[in-house]
């Protein structure tokens, strides 16, 4: 085993529950030559206090105080800049990783001669973990396959049934990297302020320089549901963030010349618009109907529709959409507020 630097970069905004258990599963790890970069990002509760305490427990934790808030795609790039690793990795805040991750995945990242070594991902909820095993040995991914097949899958699955077919979605953190491939070619994340995904983006411009991944069918990475994080709270320009999102990735897609990544990216948007849909019947009530009128009349989305094939989605899906290709947003707010309160019962 070589004895390479990994910088492993953790933003920190608000976090100051959870810090702590990230913080311990990164300086446990048995891989001990790594440096943590926690980035704490103007936060307004005691997580920057806490990095500077967890600090000096620790020489090989560097803390980086933001002087204006970023979010969290600016955050990493701030790791990204301050990083003297040989390889990085990117860990969120309120997750954490098992104590082998580094070891392992560095192993079998120079063990295939890989530039990437990714892996799987266990789900922390509440009350219980849930894992991912869509696969039992160690795939690996060489040329144009990098792009087809596993970009094409991180974008969107195949299929609307389907889930993802290799485990590896759209998240950065489930991964180690070459350092050399993020820096030489200037590789930064965009804002989720602009764009709702911003990893998905990093991704699509940082497999423009990849030759080989090593997909790992172990659940390293241990992602926490919090009901306050990004993912789930409202937003008022989600759908418009959405459309950021999709033309920014149909534009960066283009340098790949890969078909099949058109095709996910506006799967992707679909999924992303039925979203969009339930946050504004859910959290927006007495506006809901009037945004949804402007989405079913929106031209990306239109456009979009009718180069995918609606038909062969799943029933409950096709149904919406095909709602909304005809224009009748309160189909579509009247439907979304039933299936909405079917769920909340079923939980109850």
């Amino acid at each position: 085993m070589t004895n390479e630097l990994i910088s492993i970069i953790v933003p920190v905004y608000n976090v100051e529950s959870y810090l702590e258990r990230c913080v311990d599963s990164l300086v446990n790890q048995t891989y001990e030559n790594i440096e943590i970069i926690l980035v704490d990002d103007c936060s307004t509760d005691n997580s920057g206090a806490l990095c500077d305490i967890l600090s000096k427990k620790d020489n090989r934790i560097k803390v980086i105080h933001k002087p204006v808030n970023g979010g969290l795609g600016y955050a990493r790039n701030t790791g990204i800049e301050n990083a003297c690793g040989d390889y990085l990795m990117f860990v969120d805040s309120d997750d954490y990783i098992d104590l082998s991750t580094c070891k392992k995945t560095l192993t079998a990242l120079k063990d295939n001669e890989a530039d990437i070594c990714c892996h799987l991902c266990a789900n922390v909820f509440l009350n219980e973990t849930t894992y991912n095993h869509p696969f039992d040995e160690p795939l690996v991914f060489e040329g144009g396959e990098v792009v087809s097949k596993l970009l094409a899958s991180c974008i969107a699955p195949a299929h609307a049934s389907l889930v993802n077919e290799y485990g590896v979605g759209l998240t950065a953190n489930m991964c180690i990297y070459k350092a050399d491939i993020i820096k030489n070619n200037s590789l930064r994340f965009y804002s989720e302020r602009d764009y709702l995904n911003e990893d998905i983006l990093f991704k699509i411009e940082l497999f423009r320089h990849i030759n080989k991944v090593v997909v790992l069918p172990d659940n390293f990475y241990y992602y926490y549901h919090n009901s306050t994080s990004l993912s789930t709270s409202y937003r008022s320009d989600r759908f418009d963030a959405s459309i950021a999102m999709y033309n920014k990735a149909n534009e960066l897609c283009s340098a790949l010349k890969c078909e099949e990544l058109f095709r996910r990216n506006t799967r992707y948007f679909m999924i992303n618009t039925l979203y969009c849909i339930k946050q504004e019947v859910a959290f927006n009530k007495r506006k809901a109907l009037k945004a949804i009128k402007e989405i079913c009349k929106n031209k990306v989305l239109l456009n979009a529709l009718c180069s995918y094939p609606v038909d062969k989605m799943p029933k409950t899906q096709r149904l919406f959409f095909l709602l909304i290709k005809a224009n009748l947003p309160l189909s579509v707010y009247l439907i979304t507020k039933i299936k909405l309160l079917s769920n909340k019962k079923t939980l109850n």
